[in-house]
C-alpha cells in the first residue's frame, strides 16, 4: 500500500491520534496519507460549535499527524469551495 487517503470522513473518527497512527502502520517510507479536508474561515466557525473537538487548526493537526509519525507536505485550500475547505497532504519519512 503506496497511500491512504479519507474523504471527508476524518472529524466523525472516534479516537484520531491512534487512528492516524494505524493509518500510519502499514505505509512505507515515502507513502502519502490525505489526511481528509477541514473547513477553515467562516465556514470553520460554523463547525466549531458543534464538532466536539473533531475540525482541527491546521496547527493541530499538523502535531496530531506528526505525532503519529507523518511530515505534513502541505495545505491546500480546495478552490471550488471558495476557500472554505482545505486538505493536508502528509507523508511518511524516508
Amino acid at each position: 500500500m503506496d497511500a491512504a487517503v479519507t474523504t471527508m470522513s476524518f472529524h466523525h473518527w472516534q479516537d484520531q491520534p491512534a487512528a492516524l497512527r494505524e493509518v500510519r502502520r502499514p505505509l512505507p517510507p515515502g507513502g502519502v496519507a490525505l489526511a481528509d479536508g477541514f473547513p477553515t474561515g467562516w465556514l470553520r466557525r460554523l463547525f466549531a460549535r458543534n464538532d466536539r473537538g473533531r475540525f482541527h487548526h491546521p496547527d493541530a493537526l499538523r502535531r496530531m499527524l506528526e505525532g503519529a509519525g507523518f511530515v505534513v507536505e502541505r495545505f491546500a485550500r480546495v478552490p471550488r469551495l471558495g476557500g472554505t475547505v482545505q486538505v493536508v497532504v502528509a507523508t511518511v519519512p524516508r
